[in-house]
């Protein structure tokens, strides 16, 4: 169409980019071309004609599956995209993506991300062509994409997201689990027992459980999960409870008469007397269950200061080695008290020493040759790999996340990087060197052995 058009053929930069397989706007599965990106000078001009874009190409075996076409239209799409109208350049993606997937439903906790579940959920999506574009889709990228984002991720994982979240936008939850509050406080002990008075929620995922925390202003807090028929778990009984206890118990009345008129477990009158220091008139806890049901908050408090100022010098992540419980317990119950009473971070000061990347890059260059003639040597043979060359010079992923600073040892390395071919047509060759040095026949099992 475009020699009929323009009298001329031309590369389209939508079909170009990586990840798109199919045409933008017709759908239509592309032909790979034949000229390699790898080939001659990456400046030099090579004209489409008929002789490196054939006209005639056989159609992929996944162009009958209108499922993958559809889905990878939708990739060409965005892509395409992307070229004609950047995107406005924005202060921090992580937090947008953050918030975009805890308001579809992949909230752990009231700001965390439910990362086990957003990963099955994008491969799950994409998983018809998983195999098509690996280079989208592989590590964990989902993870980092709703974090900080402390580097630079593919545009193509840009796209992917995007596709994803506009997915999911008719999934949205339309109503809180727990419905519209206020909700019901079962305080007994309160005027309000029974009535909607509790304004404050946190709602929490555990695993497939939605479990509601509902916290009263006279201090009663218990929680429920969604879907659940059994009663509440009281979770803290506040001071109201402390007060009938002494009451009670200073009019004289036995363990169970007062567990019933305050309509709890007589257990639970026991620890709360024990935690009280009162003088009852039935048996006290033994002393083995002399643990109390609610720990002393200023005790533990004190603990945590005076650890603090014996150990000036000490980090936040010290002083709980030395206070496990005490941290274990601020940090549930207490923690924005912990966090305003305890030790600045610490950053670390980066040198401001600057590396001269062009005598790295020369020096990169003749280890390499050297640690691969190594590789070569070694019995049984070994491929020569980029991993395996990059741990042997100790430099694990320096020259991939470098590529740019270090031209010429990436020049050396796509020398003596061996291909799957070249190095089992060496092994064979090895192989038969042993079986000749060990006086045995050459036969081709023995060789495949």
């Amino acid at each position: 169409m475009s020699v009929n058009s323009y009298g001329e053929g031309y590369w389209r930069r939508s079909h170009q980019l990586p990840g798109v397989l199919v045409c933008p706007e017709h759908g239509a599965a592309l032909a790979d071309s034949a000229v390699s990106q790898g080939d001659g000078n990456q400046h030099e001009f090579i004209a489409a004609d008929q002789k490196n874009c054939s006209p005639v190409a056989a159609l992929p075996s996944w162009a009958s599956s209108p499922r993958q076409v559809t889905l990878l239209q939708e990739i060409a799409k965005r892509s395409a995209a992307l070229l004609d109208h950047p995107p406005v350049r924005f202060r921090d993606w992580g937090a947008y993506y953050r918030g975009a997937v805890i308001d579809r439903g992949f909230d752990k906790g009231k700001e965390n991300v439910a990362q086990n579940l957003l990963r099955e959920a994008i491969l799950s999506l994409f998983e018809p062509v998983i195999d098509l574009i690996p280079g989208g889709l592989g590590g964990d990228w989902p993870t980092a994409m709703v974090r900080k984002h402390r580097k630079a991720f593919h545009p193509l994982r840009h796209v992917l997201f995007p596709i994803f979240l506009d997915k999911r936008s008719s999934q949205r939850r339309t109503a809180p689990p727990f419905g519209k509050g206020p909700w019901p406080c079962f305080n007994r002990l309160a005027d309000h027992y029974g009535q909607n008075v509790i304004h404050e929620i946190a709602v929490r995922h555990d695993q497939d459980r939605v479990i509601g925390r509902f916290s009263c202003a006279c201090g009663f807090v218990y929680s429920r999960e969604v879907g659940s028929r059994s009663s509440p778990r009281i979770l803290d009984f506040g001071p109201l409870l402390d007060d009938q206890i002494r009451q009670k118990v200073a009019e004289g009345l036995g363990l169970r008469a007062v567990a019933g008129y305050l309509a709890i477990d007589p257990g639970t009158v026991r620890l709360h007397a024990s935690r009280l220091g009162l003088n009852v008139p039935w048996k006290p806890l033994a002393a083995r269950h002399s643990r109390t049901l609610v720990p002393d908050c200023d005790a533990i408090r004190t603990r945590w200061l005076d650890m603090q100022q014996n150990y000036a010098d000490l980090s936040r992540r010290q002083l709980a080695l030395l206070l496990p419980k005490e941290h274990s317990w601020l940090y549930r119950h207490d923690r924005e008290w912990l966090e305003q009473h305890s030790p600045t971070a610490l950053h670390k000061k980066w040198s401001d020493q600057r590396v001269d990347w062009e005598t790295l890059d020369r020096s990169m260059a003749i280890q390499l040759r050297k640690v691969a003639r190594e590789i070569t040597r070694e019995v049984p043979p070994q491929r020569v790999t980029q991993a395996a060359l990059e741990r042997k010079l100790g430099r694990p992923r320096r020259m991939s996340e470098r590529q740019v600073k270090l031209p010429k040892s990436i020049g050396v390395l796509g020398e003596v990087m061996e291909t799957t071919d070249a190095f089992r047509l060496r092994r064979i060759v090895w192989a038969t060197a042993e079986l000749h040095r060990q006086a045995l026949p050459v036969r081709s099992w023995r060789v495949r052995r």
